[in-house]
């Protein structure tokens, strides 16, 4: 069975930056980046990556598509 979500399935590079938990240093390093410009994510490119994935249409195909896949399983195992 496949589970939706997750910081990777959210955060790209694309629309942002990820760092090691507890690395205080890469965090004050993105920070920078992105305060300095060094580092810059387009609002549009960032906006459609997260409507390609998550807008509701996509959602709801993706939740039912799980429900089928559950269904389909539940069948096999009766038979």
């Amino acid at each position: 069975m496949t589970f939706l979500g997750g910081v990777s399935d959210i955060v790209t590079p694309d629309n942002g930056i990820k760092v090691p938990i507890g690395d205080h240093q890469a965090l004050a390093e993105g920070i920078a980046k992105i305060k300095t410009g060094s580092l810059v994510f387009d609002p549009e490119n960032v906006r459609r990556s997260v409507l390609e994935r998550f807008e509701t249409r996509v959602f709801v195909e993706k939740l039912s598509s799980q429900y089928q896949e559950v269904l389909r399983n539940k069948k096999g195992e009766s038979a």
